[in-house]
């Protein structure tokens, strides 16, 4: 063996950022989440075609328990992988464990919003050109702007907020570090799937999704879309 090829690494590392769906679970039984699963995967279809998921115990009330194995084991039957479990209760942790469930720290995005990290809103990436499907955008700690069209499959990601002049009709994900006063702007929408702050809407449950100038941000959690007049 030559010096040369032992000195070749054998990988390399890099950080990708994919969209997480992210379940948080409430008080249900495992029935009744896979019941309420299987309902949003049929309106749905395109957001969880081999998705990932993150199980978020924010809002989680015990009164019925969950065995965390048999949850990880049906969404995989439905083509979902479970990648973890983030804000769990102390209580629960070494159950979590000894199931051999990943533990993702705490989100740090549940707090006011003026400790949310900030990000760098004195600079926007800039695309000077179309995306197109199976391209992704990312803007860390920026705004990002697209002077060009969003095909569908692609997907547009910022920390801060989205401003699309032309058509989006792949994904945008704005607020993507948690930041709920992000806010989509698109002077032509007929998107596949937007995100602010890991609140989401897909096209199956978008009303009057003509192409139409559209203003979308969030409101006491809820996403909310104006049209804009031009």
């Amino acid at each position: 063996m030559s010096v040369a090829t032992c000195n070749v690494k054998p990988y390399k590392l890099r950080i990708n950022v994919q969209p997480v769906l992210v379940m948080e679970l409430f008080a249900a039984s495992l029935q009744q989440v896979e019941k309420q699963l299987v309902a949003d995967m049929h309106q749905a279809p395109k957001m969880f075609a081999n998705a990932t998921m993150l199980i978020d115990m924010h809002s989680y009330n015990p009164i019925e328990k969950i065995d965390f194995t048999e949850l990880s084991a049906m969404c995989k039957s439905h083509g979902i992988a479970v990648i973890g479990v983030t804000n769990s209760p102390e209580s629960m942790l070494q159950e979590l464990q000894d199931a051999g469930i990943c533990i993702i720290p705490k989100a740090s995005n549940n707090g006011p919003k003026d400790k949310q990290k900030p990000y760098n809103n004195k600079q926007t990436k800039t695309v000077t050109q179309s995306v197109r499907s199976g391209q992704q955008i990312y803007a860390k700690e920026q705004d990002l702007l697209v002077l060009g069209n969003v095909s569908s499959g692609a997907e547009v990601i910022a920390d801060g907020n989205i401003y699309i002049y032309g058509t989006l009709t792949g994904r945008a994900i704005a607020g993507a570090s948690g930041r709920t006063d992000s806010r989509i702007i698109v002077t032509d929408f007929c998107a596949q799937l937007i995100s602010i702050a890991g609140v989401y809407q897909v096209i199956d449950t978008v009303e009057d999704c003509g192409n139409r100038a559209k203003h979308i941000y969030l409101s006491e959690g809820k996403m909310v879309m104006e049209g804009i007049c031009q």
